[in-house]
């Protein structure tokens, strides 16, 4: 039996997903209860409220707020309800011929053993797919997160190894990978993750998730940011 601690969290959002298991559920949490006024400004800048529906008001009049009333708008274009950013990843186009440097260093699938190999910080770590090096993830705007090392290896050896993978994010269903190729520099899909990561040592059925994905910091921020 659960307790409430665990109901709570099984509550929680943890992909950035509306109307979606996982995500952000919208249907059934409250009710919605619309009402329409048609305001008129007066000539004494007095305002009139009329409510709707009116049938007293000219025919071609209600035909206009008819047609306002309406309008599905942008977020119903868009299918707000069904939207999920896993959706939008793409596949790497550097996956399937990716360069991978001679493994001379084995990394452990130990996650108290990693670090970033400028800083020595601990967390929010990524790993080089093609030269085993591990580093800091970039600072956010408000000056947390990682040291930048790891997007400062990718500058530093020319540019031609994109591709890095969120250390903690690591399990048997995938992980977080970056590209940091400019024409891409996003949120990617390896599909020979296992085996790039198997190059270094790292078996992806040994490890469990340590850190947030990207996806479950997204939802944190728009959680609990005042916008």
């Amino acid at each position: 039996m659960k307790s409430d601690n665990e109901l709570l969290d099984d509550s929680q959002p943890n992909k950035l997903a509306i109307g979606l298991e996982g995500g952000f559920i919208t249907e059934n949490q409250y009710d919605i209860i619309k009402e329409h006024q048609l305001i008129v400004i007066l000539d004494n800048n007095n305002i009139e409220r009329i409510n709707l529906p009116n049938n007293d008001l000219p025919e071609y009049l209600l035909n206009v707020i008819q047609a306002i009333i309406d309008h599905s708008g942008m977020k119903t274009k868009i299918s707000v309800n069904t939207w999920e950013a896993d959706n939008q990843l793409i596949v790497s186009k550097y996956a399937n011929d990716l360069i991978q440097l001679p493994n001379n260093k084995k990394i452990s699938n130990d996650p108290s053993s990693w670090t970033c190999e400028l800083s020595g910080d601990k967390h929010n770590l990524w790993l080089n797919l093609s030269t085993g090096y591990i580093g800091g993830g970039r600072k956010n705007w408000d000056g947390t997160g990682g040291s930048g090392a790891a997007l400062k290896h990718f500058e530093d050896t020319g540019g031609i190894y994109p591709l890095c993978v969120k250390l903690g994010t690591i399990t048997s269903n995938g992980a977080d990978v970056w590209s940091y190729a400019p024409d891409e520099d996003c949120l990617v899909v390896d599909p020979l993750l296992p085996q790039h990561l198997a190059h270094w040592g790292i078996d992806i059925m040994k490890l469990e998730k340590t850190d947030k994905s990207f996806a479950e910091m997204e939802v944190e921020l728009n959680m609990t940011y005042d916008w």
